[in-house]
């Protein structure tokens, strides 16, 4: 099949689920930003970017893990998800905690930190109540964990490329081609080579994330900056191209970004040319997303909300660009202890009352 008639067999089927009333993408979790960013796409590489401390990790866990699990088992949609959490930071019992304080929340609008989880407060032990209450939700988490997989002990690329390909060539087969090459000698040579990749199931949408790739640990021969445009380059463009897969990268603005310099200059959100150990992940990906708290500037206004009163609970999510839409951004309420974000009421609707009881209006 060629090309062209490839490309129009995808078009075909996509208005075909289209016109069913069945789902080709993953929505959007904020409808602001929806109405340019429509979600998560098959084929898609996405990059997240933010200052030290600002939440990228919470961002990417609420958009890219946590919203895609609620939106499969919410909906009557015929996507199904698998997403491998690569995590270099953090530890995959780390992770799961992160993921029952964030279900506690948005099932009971009941705030527990990870620490109060483990009982480690002296006057703060864990209720048998709470542990009941997360054991009575096993169904939940045994649906989140058939999709979601922390992985913490695979920290270099080509690890993480070759978990990847098991999975992808375990779930599907490829076609192949035959091509003529001239070799160095003038002779001509023929090589079987691969086509496409076909998967078993074309409504499964596999998200890879790595947080953060600043941590890569760098291969033989190389430096961190090597590792980390290697992995890019090569790699999430070959996983995104090859498969159809998502890869989500999280990666850190220089510390310069933070500087007085910047502020001064009004220069702090997360930007391309602000990436640290590597820019050229910007070229790659398919869209960069940036998270900005102006708190942390001592603005005390942004886009007309009043910072002094939403303080750190504040977020601007945007993105900086998209190579197939146009750049967007959205206003966030953000609660970093459970992972928790929901989009603001438009500046010119915050009421005195939304101001001061912000938390409980915010709950989901």
């Amino acid at each position: 099949m060629s090309l062209f008639d490839r490309t129009l067999e995808e078009l075909a089927r996509n208005k075909a689920l289209r016109e069913s009333g069945k789902d080709i993408c993953i929505p959007s979790p904020f409808k602001r930003m929806g109405v340019e960013w429509p979600g998560i796409q098959k084929g898609t590489y996405l990059l997240v970017s933010a200052n030290q401390k600002v939440g990228k990790t919470q961002i990417s866990d609420y958009v890219f893990v946590y919203h895609p699990v609620e939106f499969v088992r919410n909906n009557n949609t015929n996507i199904k998800i698998k997403i491998f959490d690569f995590n270099l930071e953090m530890s995959k019992e780390s992770k799961i905690r992160q993921a029952i304080v964030h279900r506690i929340y948005t099932k009971t609008g009941k705030i527990f930190t990870t620490r109060q989880l483990d009982s480690i407060y002296q006057d703060s032990i864990l209720s048998d109540d709470i542990l009941k209450f997360i054991e009575a939700d096993r169904e939940w988490y045994e649906f989140f964990l058939d999709r979601v997989t922390y992985i913490d002990d695979v920290r270099n690329g080509t690890g993480i490329y070759k978990y990847i390909r098991s999975f992808f060539e375990s779930n599907g087969h490829y076609e192949y081609k035959k091509v003529m090459f001239t070799n160095d000698d003038g002779t001509q040579e023929e090589k079987t080579l691969i086509d496409r990749y076909i998967p078993d199931d074309p409504d499964l949408f596999v998200i890879i994330k790595v947080d953060n790739i600043n941590l890569l640990t760098p291969e033989k021969g190389q430096t961190l900056f090597d590792a980390i445009g290697h992995f890019s380059s090569n790699y999430c463009v070959k996983m995104r191209n090859r498969w159809g897969a998502i890869p989500v990268i999280i990666q850190q603005q220089t510390l310069a970004k933070e500087g007085n310099e910047s502020i001064k200059m009004g220069r702090t959100r997360a930007t391309a040319d602000g990436l640290a150990d590597n820019k050229a992940t910007s070229k790659d990906c398919n869209v960069f997303m940036g998270l900005y708290s102006p708190f942390r500037n001592s603005e005390p206004t942004f886009y007309k909300y009043d910072i002094t009163r939403l303080k750190d609970h504040y977020r601007n999510f945007y993105i900086e660009f998209d190579r197939n839409g146009n750049s967007c951004e959205t206003s966030l309420y953000f609660h970093g202890a459970v992972n928790y974000f929901k989009e603001l009421p438009r500046a010119d609707e915050m009421t005195n009352d939304i101001y001061t009881n912000i938390h409980e209006r915010m709950k989901p």
